[in-house]
């Protein structure tokens, strides 16, 4: 789904639920997401426990969370300046709170726009 990611920008989200054996993780499901349709994987993945249903049965997209960060790996600040400047534009550019050394750009919802405004920068 389409979902504002900052002011004139647009993000691809995906809702994923998937069943209670089933263990998948974002960057496995990109992975996979990214050899079947490249150009339509979305920036950022939300597992969910089950998608918001309307009183019709249908998917309840105004009731779909927003896209948060995920917190998988413990956050580690920039040592460097160049680690702080490169984080604040990842900050700026992708509209997160904090970047941390071992974030990965796509993870953190960038894509191949994100990716031409960053090195602009």
């Amino acid at each position: 789904m389409a979902r504002e990611g900052g002011p004139h920008e647009k993000r691809l989200v995906g809702y994923v639920v998937t069943q209670p054996e089933v263990s998948v993780s974002s960057s496995e499901l990109r992975a996979h997401l990214h050899d079947a349709t490249e150009y339509m994987v979305p920036s950022v993945l939300m597992f969910l426990p089950q998608l918001p249903l309307s009183s019709s049965g249908k998917v309840d997209r105004k009731a779909l969370p927003d896209p948060e960060l995920s917190e998988q790996q413990q956050y580690v600040a920039p040592r460097t300046p160049d680690e702080e400047v490169l984080a604040q534009i990842w900050v700026d550019v992708l509209h997160v709170p904090r970047v941390g050394i071992h974030d990965n750009f796509f993870d953190l919802g960038g894509d191949s726009l994100a990716l031409v405004r960053t090195l602009a920068r």
